[in-house]
């Protein structure tokens, strides 16, 4: 499994930033020209600052923020893929990551 496999899609984590989901993680996404790759922490923080980048967040990571939510229903697999409500995704952490995504957008309706 390759490491963009394990982590949220990037797309997901734009929209986690979006949302105010600033937590610490080990993985970012880093724009890396023409390309964004997924990169370690302690590879990438000292040039953070110099670059545009997302939070990749680890399956782990994202269940520990549901759980802080009171949230201990997980995505289900099914057939190897994972869903949750009526959508299916590749991997663990893009079910996870978008079930944090709900949850965020509901807590910021009126």
């Amino acid at each position: 499994m390759t490491l963009q496999e394990q982590v949220c899609t990037l797309q997901q984590a734009q929209r986690l930033k979006g949302l105010g989901c600033e937590q610490g993680c080990q993985h970012f996404w880093v724009q890396i020209e023409p390309e964004w790759l997924v990169l370690p922490r302690l590879l990438w923080e000292n040039k953070l600052d110099k670059t545009e980048y997302y939070r990749a967040y680890t399956v782990a990571e994202l269940g520990k923020m549901l759980v802080k939510r009171g949230i201990n229903a997980m995505p289900h697999v099914a057939g190897g893929l994972w869903w949750h409500q009526t959508k299916y995704y590749g991997t663990e952490a893009q079910a996870r990551a978008a079930l944090l995504i709900h949850i965020l957008e509901k807590e910021k309706e009126p």
